[in-house]
């Protein structure tokens, strides 16, 4: 089953568990700490949606499924590393060089 992940964020780097979700065909994962801010809330939960019979994410069902949650957190966890770990320069912001050759 294909994973997708988004993170969004402020500042140099990511920060683990701040603004994310993970999808999958049957589930989505979230945990709105807040977009644009530099530093998650502490007081946000995380949300399940079961998005087959709830595709506009309308009841919560993180209490119901912590197991679910915990998978996702898991492959969340993975892939963090992954990105942050392996890839070196990964957050580095892309080099604009203004005045060469290739304007013209």
């Amino acid at each position: 089953m294909k994973t997708i992940f988004i993170q969004t964020h402020r500042g140099n780097v990511p920060v683990r568990y701040h603004h994310f979700a993970v999808r999958n065909q049957r589930w989505k994962l979230v945990h709105p700490t807040g977009f644009g801010r530099l530093a998650p809330r502490d007081d946000v939960p995380c949300e399940l949606y079961k998005m087959a019979v709830d595709p506009r994410e309308e009841k919560n069902l993180a209490v119901q499924y912590p197991g679910v949650v915990a998978q996702l957190k898991d492959a969340y966890d993975i892939r963090f590393d992954d990105v942050s770990t392996t890839r070196p320069d990964n957050y580095d912001p892309p080099r604009i060089v203004v005045g060469t050759d290739c304007e013209r």
